[in-house]
């Protein structure tokens, strides 16, 4: 049951087009050619803080604090790079590692723990890995085997210019984008 008190949040890079519409047409070919839909429940994206609940009366501090965030920073680029794995049941588009990509998230993981006392407890034990997903949770460990060999044969490359991070809401059913977080540095 929903919370009528609380939302869901996490915070993302989410791609401009056409980055965008390129990995939801992977993830489009995943839930079309074996049956996993999950990854449609969210718009292509990078993770940048995991999901949290937030009280819905104290919205106004969470934007102010990801919005003073984000005026500190600069953009830079990062590098899609082919397809990966997480297995038995992750596939997706690898992103190649960078300084100011680790930096960014490292900031955000530290002000968000300090200025709004959220952890981002599922990397405590994990290193970051970003990664934009196209298959995850619902893909059959059975059939995982078959998807990574149609997707390994896959070549995707791209650079993306990171300006905004962004905050995705939870409606109760997918994922939602609710505000980027332009980038003023």
């Amino acid at each position: 049951m929903k919370n009528k008190e609380t939302d869901r949040f996490f915070i993302a890079i989410v791609p401009e087009e056409p980055v965008f519409h390129d990995l939801h047409q992977f993830k489009l070919e995943a839930a079309t050619h074996f049956s996993t839909s999950g990854a449609l429940k969210s718009p292509p994206h990078l993770t940048l803080h995991m999901p949290f609940l937030w009280k819905k009366k104290k919205l106004n501090q969470l934007k102010t604090t990801i919005s003073n965030f984000a005026s500190q920073e600069t953009g830079f680029e990062i590098e899609l790079n082919n397809f990966n794995q997480f297995p038995p049941r992750v596939i997706f588009v690898d992103v190649k590692q960078s300084m100011e990509l680790s930096n960014l998230q490292t900031k955000l993981k530290k002000m968000m723990k300090r200025e709004l006392n959220l952890f981002n407890a599922d990397y405590k034990e994990r290193p970051f890995r970003p990664h934009f997903t196209i298959a995850f949770r619902d893909l059959k460990k059975a059939i995982f085997p078959e998807a990574w060999n149609f997707f390994k044969e896959k070549q995707y490359t791209q650079t993306i210019q990171v300006k905004y991070i962004t905050l995705l809401k939870h409606d109760g059913n997918v994922w939602e984008v609710y505000e980027k977080f332009h980038f003023d540095g």
